[in-house]
């Protein structure tokens, strides 16, 4: 697991800090088999940019802008806050 998503977690849980798989890409089979085992749990979903998505990366040129995945990492734990 990167840092990156846990560190931040980390600082604004601190001893409440939520449950979490990382999967590191795409779910492999045993991320899978993980996560329908986990009964009663709504599992919440933030992943890279998808490489198929073929008008995010022209888009991104046309605007001159990129944002590195560290800058929003703390948005996905607003949902885990709620």
């Amino acid at each position: 697991m990167r840092p990156t998503v846990p560190a931040p977690a980390w600082q604004r849980f601190g001893a409440d800090y939520p449950p979490m798989v990382c999967t590191s890409g795409w779910p492999d089979s045993a991320a899978i088999h993980l996560l329908r085992a986990l009964d009663g749990v709504t599992p919440h979903y933030h992943g890279d940019f998808a490489p198929w998505d073929t008008e995010l990366a022209p888009l991104m040129r046309a605007c001159g802008i990129a944002v590195p995945e560290e800058l929003g990492a703390e948005r996905p734990f607003d949902d885990l806050a709620g």
